[in-house]
């Protein structure tokens, strides 16, 4: 079973560029740590504030979301927890700050992956060109990998193990804390460079 579930958009800035402000503010003061310190799946909207802005900090920023930036948040339809996190991250990120994409509009989807579907199929349809994976999608991981590249699009993990195990980039609450898990091998092998300002702050999980 494959269902599309549900799509939000949100308006085009008129402000200028993106700023690196942005960075220093909203997770200023990080420092490479262990992840392995009293980590917990971070909420929705430390999440999914803190995603967007990472986004930017990829020098192929401007090729890659050459019009609309579209995301989807796939989803294990089997999954309790995972379905509830795919829609608190549909919320949160229609929550974020509308100018964080400069010139660019924003919308959000979320795509449920059912026992036996094709992740390709539901990913290969959509327009988006970054994916955000919430918890439950273990089973799927090789497959939106294998898409992902193929198609160059930027994954996100919900959790360290999914950045550890290949996705580009996730999120982390640590020790009460917002950490950035950076898969730097995976990130270039979906087109994605990262600056060094964002990875001096950053957790490598893949050195």
């Amino acid at each position: 079973m494959l269902m599309s579930v549900a799509e939000t958009s949100y308006g085009r800035s008129s402000r200028g560029k993106r700023t690196p402000w942005w960075l220093v503010c909203l997770l200023g003061g990080l420092a490479p740590i262990s992840v392995q310190a009293e980590e917990e799946v971070a909420s929705a909207e430390v999440q999914a504030a803190n995603l967007v802005r990472v986004i930017t900090f990829d020098r192929n920023f401007e090729k890659r979301f050459r019009g609309k930036v579209q995301l989807t948040v796939l989803f294990s339809t089997s999954d309790a927890k995972s379905r509830a996190m795919a829609d608190h991250m549909v919320k949160a990120l229609g929550s974020v700050d509308p100018y964080v994409f400069g010139d660019h509009g924003f919308s959000v989807q979320s795509v449920g992956v059912g026992p036996g579907a094709a992740v390709g199929q539901a990913i290969g349809t959509s327009s988006s060109q970054a994916l955000f994976v919430c918890v439950g999608m273990d089973d799927y991981l090789p497959e939106v990998m294998t898409v992902a590249r193929r198609q160059q699009l930027i994954t996100i993990g919900a959790t360290s193990a999914y950045v550890a195990k290949g996705l580009s980039f996730g999120i982390a609450n640590v020790s009460g804390k917002p950490k950035i898990l950076v898969n730097q091998s995976s990130s270039r092998a979906e087109g994605t460079t990262f600056t060094a300002q964002l990875l001096k702050l950053a957790v490598l999980v893949d050195k």
